[in-house]
C-alpha cells in the first residue's frame, strides 16, 4: 500500500493530540494535587474515594446532630436544676409550716410565696430553646403547660427526641413535661388504712389481710383449769362468717360442760372475746391462786391448826407446798394420818364447792380447825374454821374462772388466726383481726366499726374541677362510695388499695394534676386517705391552700411526694449527664474515624508532587521534541499556499 503525504499527517496530528491531552492532564494534576481527575483515571480508586466521601460527609452529619443535641441536653439538665431548687424550696416551706405556729400574716405569706414558686415552676416547664419548647415532647412548637385556678394541662406529647449519632445509634435528648410537672409520684390513699372493724357478717376469708383462718383442721384447745375440763373446738370447713363460727364455738363450749365461757365481738370492734363468767364449782386441780375471786388464802405461814377443844390433840397442817385444792386436802389427811387419827377426813362437797371435813367416828372426836395465829387468815381463806363434829362443812371457794387457749398441736395457727390465744380469767381480748376492705364493706365498720361522716369532696383535674358528695343517701358500702368517685366525669379510678386496707384514686390520663381536698369544714377526704395531690404542681397548688387554712394535718404527705419527684428528677438529671458523656465521647470517636478516612482519600487521590514535576518536564521536553519533528516530517505542499 502506498503511503500518501496525508496519512503521515494525520498519524502525526493524532499522536501529537494524544501527548497535548496527556501534557494538559499532568498539568492539572500538578495545579489541584490529585492523581484522579475523572472516573476513567483509576477505577478502583474512584470507588473508595466515593467511599471516603460518603463517609466523611455522614461523619460530619452525625457530629452536627451530637452537637445540637448537646446543646439541647445540656438545656434540660440547666432547667431540671433550677426546678429541683425550687421544689426543695417549696420543701423548706412545708416543713417549716409543719413544724411551727403562724399567725394569719405570716400564712398568707408563706402562701404567697409557694404560689410565686409554682409560676417559676411553670416557666421552667415552659422553658424554650431556638424557639421550641424543651418539655413539650415532638411538639416542640407547642407550649406544653397550660394553668387554671385548680390545675395544669399537659398540652404536648410524650414523644421522643432523638438524634442520630452514628450508623443506626440514635439518642433520645427529651423530657416530655409529663414525665416531671404531671407525673404521679404516688397514688392517693395506696398507704391509706381505713381500719376495717368487723361485724357478724365480717367472713373468716378477710381476716389477717386476706390471709384468712386456718381450717385446717380448724381446730384449738380451751381449757378449764378449775375443773381440768378440756374441749377441742373445731371450726367447720365452709364456716364462712363471724357469726357462724362464734355460733360454732358457743355451742360446742357448752356441749363440753364449759357453761361459762362464750366467745362474742371485742369492744375493739375489731377483735373477737372470750368471756367468762364466775362457776362456784371447784375440782381437785383448781389452783389455790383463783380462790376467794383470785385472793387466793392469804399470805404465810399458809399453816392451819386442827386441834381438841383441851389442845390434848394439837395439829399444825403445813400448806406452805401446796398449789391446789387437792393438795390441800391431801395434806389435812396426811397429817391427821401421821397422828394416828382415824376416820376423820377432808375432800370435796358434794356441790363441788368448797371443802368438807368429816368425823365418821361412832364417837366424834370433836376436833375443830382453827388459824396457827392471830394473824394467819389461812383457815378463813379456805372457809374450814370451824368444829368438825361430825362434819365441818365448808363455805363456798368463789374460785375466779381460769381458762387457756392454745393450738392443737405446732404448726397450727387456728387460735392465733382469730386473735384468740393463751391464759385467762375473766376476758380474753383477742386481737385485732385486721380484716381487709372489700366493695361490701360497710362504711359503719372503719375506723373499728366507729363510722367516717361523709360531706362533700372537691376534685381537681387539670383544668376541670367538681364536687363530689359522698354523704349521699343510700351510699352504705365501700363500693358505693367507688362509684359514686367513678361516675363523677372525671378520668380518674378509685378502687382498693394494694394492702386492701383502705381506697385509692388515681387518673387514668397523663398530663392532668390531680387534686382532692375538702370542701368547707369536711374532713371526709382526709379521713378516707385520699386527700392531696400525686404530682409537683397539683401538691404546690394544695400546699397553698393547707397554709392559708393552717391545715397541717396532710402537709406530711405533701414533704413525701416533694421529696419522691426531687428523687426522681436527680434521676432524670443523671440520666441527661449521661447521655452527654455518650455524646462527646461519640463525637471524639467521630473524629478519630474522619482523620483516618481523610487521611485514606488523601493516599488514594493524591499526587507524589516531585514525582509529577519530573514527569511533567519530561513529558514537555518530549512534546517540545514532537513538535519539532512534525514540522520536519510534514513539509509545506503547494495544496497547502493554495488553501
Amino acid at each position: 500500500m502506498k503511503i500518501t503525504s496525508k496519512m503521515i499527517s494525520d498519524l502525526v496530528n493524532k499522536r501529537q493530540s494524544r501527548n497535548v491531552n496527556h501534557f494538559h492532564n499532568l498539568q492539572d494534576r500538578m495545579y489541584i494535587g490529585r492523581c484522579i481527575m475523572k472516573a476513567s483515571d483509576d477505577q478502583a480508586g474512584t470507588t473508595k474515594t466515593f467511599s471516603y466521601r460518603s463517609r466523611i460527609s455522614e461523619i460530619e452529619q452525625y457530629r452536627a446532630n451530637i452537637v445540637e443535641g448537646s446543646r439541647w441536653l445540656a438545656s434540660v439538665d440547666a432547667a431540671l436544676e433550677n426546678i429541683i431548687e425550687i421544689i426543695r424550696q417549696v420543701k423548706e416551706i412545708a416543713v417549716s409550716m409543719a413544724n411551727n405556729t403562724y399567725d394569719a400574716a405570716a400564712r398568707d405569706s408563706m402562701a404567697d410565696q409557694v404560689r410565686s414558686l409554682f409560676r417559676q415552676m411553670l416557666q421552667a416547664g415552659n422553658l424554650q430553646q431556638n424557639s421550641r419548647y424543651l418539655f413539650s415532647g415532638l411538639m416542640t412548637r407547642t407550649e406544653p403547660f397550660a394553668a387554671s385556678s385548680r390545675g395544669v394541662v399537659y398540652n404536648g406529647d410524650q414523644g421522643q427526641v432523638q438524634y442520630e449519632i452514628e450508623t443506626a445509634t440514635r439518642i433520645s435528648i427529651n423530657i416530655p413535661g409529663s414525665d416531671i410537672f404531671t407525673r404521679a409520684f404516688r397514688i392517693l390513699g395506696e398507704d391509706s388504712d381505713l381500719r376495717a372493724g368487723i361485724d357478724g357478717n365480717t367472713q373468716l376469708a378477710d381476716l389477717n389481710s386476706g390471709r384468712g383462718v386456718d381450717l385446717s383442721p380448724g381446730s384449738f384447745i380451751i381449757t378449764d383449769q378449775n375443773l381440768g375440763n378440756s374441749v377441742t373446738v373445731t371450726i367447720p370447713p365452709g364456716t364462712a362468717s363471724i357469726e357462724s363460727m362464734m355460733a360454732g364455738i358457743n355451742s360446742q363450749l357448752a356441749a363440753a360442760g364449759i357453761d361459762n365461757l362464750t366467745v362474742r365481738l371485742g369492744d375493739q370492734r375489731n377483735n373477737l372475746r372470750l368471756a367468762a363468767a364466775d362457776k362456784p364449782q371447784v375440782s381437785l386441780s383448781t389452783p389455790l391462786a383463783n380462790l376467794n375471786y383470785g385472793h387466793g388464802i392469804g399470805s404465810e405461814p399458809y399453816e392451819i391448826r386442827i386441834h381438841s377443844a383441851d389442845y390434848s390433840t394439837d395439829l399444825t397442817v403445813d400448806l406452805s407446798a401446796a398449789s391446789t385444792i387437792g393438795d390441800v386436802i391431801n395434806e389435812i389427811n396426811a397429817t391427821l394420818v401421821d397422828a394416828g387419827i382415824d376416820r376423820v377426813t377432808a375432800g370435796l362437797n358434794a356441790a363441788l364447792s368448797g371443802i368438807d371435813i368429816e368425823d365418821t367416828n361412832i364417837a366424834s372426836l370433836n376436833l375443830q380447825v382453827s388459824e396457827i395465829s392471830n394473824d394467819s387468815l389461812t383457815g378463813a381463806a379456805l372457809h374450814i374454821l370451824g368444829n368438825i363434829s361430825p362434819l365441818l362443812s365448808g363455805q363456798d371457794l368463789n374460785p375466779r374462772p381460769d381458762f387457756s387457749v392454745e393450738e392443737v398441736a405446732p404448726g397450727n395457727t387456728t387460735a392465733a388466726d382469730i386473735g384468740l390465744l393463751g391464759n385467762f380469767h375473766y376476758d380474753l381480748v383477742g386481737n385485732d383481726l385486721d380484716p381487709q376492705i372489700t366493695p361490701l364493706t360497710p362504711l359503719a365498720l372503719i375506723n373499728n366499726g366507729s363510722g367516717c361522716q361523709l360531706d362533700k369532696i372537691m376534685i381537681s383535674q387539670g383544668s376541670s374541677s367538681l364536687t363530689v358528695d359522698p354523704g349521699t343517701t343510700g351510699i352504705a358500702t365501700i363500693g358505693d362510695l367507688m362509684n359514686i368517685i367513678n361516675s363523677c366525669g372525671l378520668p380518674i379510678q378509685a378502687s382498693i388499695n394494694e394492702n386492701h386496707k383502705g381506697l385509692q384514686v388515681e387518673s387514668t390520663v397523663i398530663g392532668r394534676t390531680l387534686l382532692i381536698e375538702d370542701s368547707g369544714t369536711s374532713d371526709t377526704a382526709y379521713n378516707l386517705g385520699i386527700e392531696g395531690s400525686p404530682d409537683v404542681l397539683g401538691n404546690l397548688i394544695f400546699l397553698v391552700d393547707a397554709i392559708r387554712n393552717n391545715d397541717k394535718k396532710p402537709i406530711g404527705k405533701v414533704i413525701a411526694s416533694l421529696d419522691s419527684s426531687i428523687n426522681h428528677i436527680l434521676n432524670e438529671r443523671a440520666s441527661m449527664q449521661a447521655k452527654m458523656i455518650r455524646l462527646h465521647t461519640a463525637e471524639s470517636r467521630l473524629m478519630d474515624y474522619s482523620l483516618e478516612l481523610t487521611k485514606l482519600l488523601s493516599e488514594t487521590e493524591g499526587e507524589d508532587l516531585s514525582e509529577l514535576a519530573a514527569d511533567l518536564a519530561s513529558h514537555e521536553h518530549i512534546f517540545s521534541a514532537a513538535l519539532n519533528s512534525a514540522a520536519r516530517i510534514i513539509q509545506p505542499s503547494l495544496m497547502d499556499f493554495i488553501r
